[in-house]
């Protein structure tokens, strides 16, 4: 498969799956991404402000798909615990950006998950 990355402004370059998601792109493409490149780092790393593709879909605010949401989290589960340069995490990003309560509820659960139960470390941050 080529090696595809575009140069997408200030946050430098893009890779597909990430470009995907900033275009809102269906559930169905963005998992054909993740299966093409499911050991790409860059997939899973972050971009200059230290976004996760998580933080991008979460900025998508109420255009925001839960179906992506999961399909990203199912891949990179510790992306939820991510924070970006202002040390916002999707949630948090979720909520500034006016996400739907089915994207919000899918974050909640996540960080809950990841923390290994509800201490509420991640949502007092």
């Amino acid at each position: 498969m080529a090696n595809v990355y575009a140069h997408s402004g200030k946050s430098g370059p893009k890779n597909p799956l990430r470009m995907a998601v900033l275009h809102d792109a269906g559930p169905d493409a963005v998992k054909i991404l993740i299966d093409l490149w499911p050991d790409d780092r860059r997939a899973r790393g972050r971009d200059v402000d230290r976004r996760t593709a998580l933080h991008l879909a979460a900025e998508r605010g109420q255009s925001a798909s839960v179906e992506v949401c999961r399909a990203l989290l199912n891949v990179f589960p510790d992306a939820i615990a991510a924070t970006d340069r202002e040390e916002r995490t999707p949630l948090h990003v979720a909520l500034k950006y006016g996400a739907g309560d089915d994207v919000v509820s899918l974050f909640i659960e996540a960080a809950a998950a990841n923390l290994g139960g509800d201490r509420g470390e991640f949502l007092r941050r």
